[in-house]
């Protein structure tokens, strides 16, 4: 759906990242690949927010182009939405992002989101490294997407793992406290998937040179070590849940909407895209 890790090193080095950035991107994608079966493919994508610091959540543009979804990002900090466009312009440009409609949206603050956006319709809301930040409008946030969305998937940082919270400097979620958030505020939610995610076999805070990272993405035997990290993304799942939960960096949680008035009902608008 977003291609392999060497592949998605291209894109999250346009975001300033780097490999583990990419590592991140392929472990979501092959949850949301399952998820997105049994939804349906979708037609209208919502990014519910961009992450607090790493990456732009182009993985999640990836999959709307893999599909030929229209997608709707938003978020309240200005310059992350203008960051954002300009990494999406170099990527259409690049030809990897074609397809797709794609809006990019700052939004006042997180009640205006609530009030306004949550009345356009969607097929599926996405939300990485969110959550955590919103403080007191979290409850607001989950509604909203439970009154808009067939389905949702929510990313946020996994508090079981202590080194990658200290190093990074995130809030974070613990899984039951995600799961617990998402039933009291989203009516009608039955769980699709939930767990612990992105496990990558280095300790956090690797960073190489630009001259390096470009050199990597060109690089056969940096291409034949992506390919196995690959392989060793794909066990990840094998792992005992007590483990999981300790290394880590992601909990998630995957959500189908049943009983969402306004979105069976007929009331709904289209995107403004």
């Amino acid at each position: 759906m977003v291609g392999s890790i060497r592949s998605l090193y291209r894109v999250s080095m346009a975001e300033g990242e780097g490999v583990g950035t990419a590592y991140e991107y392929f472990a979501k994608a092959a949850r949301l690949r399952r998820f997105m079966r049994a939804l349906g493919t979708p037609r209208k994508i919502l990014v519910a927010g961009l992450p607090e610091r790493y990456g732009f959540s182009m993985d999640f543009l990836l999959m709307a182009e893999a599909v030929g979804a229209d997608v709707l990002a938003v978020d309240e900090r200005n310059d992350r939405i203008r960051d954002a466009g300009m990494i999406v312009s170099d990527l259409s440009s690049a030809g990897i992002l074609t397809r797709s409609r794609i809006h990019l949206r700052t939004i006042p603050d997180w009640t205006h989101f609530a009030g306004d956006v949550s009345r356009e319709c969607f097929d599926l809301a996405l939300s990485c490294e969110v959550l955590q930040r919103l403080d007191s409008s979290a409850g607001a946030y989950l509604s909203a997407l439970g009154r808009k969305a067939k389905g949702i998937a929510l990313f946020v940082p996994n508090s079981g793992n202590a080194a990658h919270m200290k190093h990074s400097g995130l809030r974070s979620l613990s899984l039951e406290d995600l799961l617990r958030s998402v039933r009291q505020a989203i009516c009608g939610a039955r769980i699709h998937d939930r767990g612990h995610i992105d496990m990558p076999p280095f300790p956090p805070g690797i960073s190489r040179s630009q001259e390096k990272r470009e050199h990597a993405a060109d690089s056969t035997v940096e291409g034949l070590l992506m390919n196995a990290l690959q392989l060793y993304c794909r066990l990840e799942k094998f792992w005992p849940g007590f483990i999981k939960s300790r290394v880590a960096h992601i909990a998630f949680v995957m959500v189908e909407v049943r009983e969402s008035a306004e979105v069976r009902g007929g009331t709904d608008r289209e995107p403004n895209l």
